[in-house]
């Protein structure tokens, strides 16, 4: 069933996502969030000394870097919320079919 194909599809792209952003997390010196739609991460073992910021300008959530750059990481998202509380990070996002999709990242990142 093609609607049963599309679902799939978002929770793929879900789990791709949170891997993802859970890379970067464990890999990190440090990062923080930013605001509810910006969170940052300082790469450990970077030779360009890299931050990576990972916000959703639009309808894509992408991963773009202060040296330049953007990659697209989640498709078709329509609402993105991070929030601190403690070493967790509360993320919270709202895909292309209306679903709300909830995640929390324990964090190894120090607090700036």
């Amino acid at each position: 069933d093609i609607q049963d194909i599309d679902q799939i599809k978002h929770d793929i792209n879900w789990e791709l996502y949170v891997y993802d952003l859970q890379q970067y997390n464990q890999n990190s010196l440090s990062g923080a969030v930013l605001s509810s739609k910006l969170i940052k991460f300082e790469p450990a073992n970077d030779a360009e000394n890299r931050e990576f910021f990972f916000e959703l300008p639009g309808n894509h959530i992408r991963k773009r870097s202060n040296k330049g750059g953007n990659e697209i990481m989640l498709p078709f998202a329509k609402q993105l919320h991070y929030e601190q509380q403690g070493n967790e990070i509360l993320m919270k996002v709202v895909t292309e079919d209306g679903k709300l999709r909830e995640r929390i990242l324990v964090s190894p990142l120090s607090q700036q």
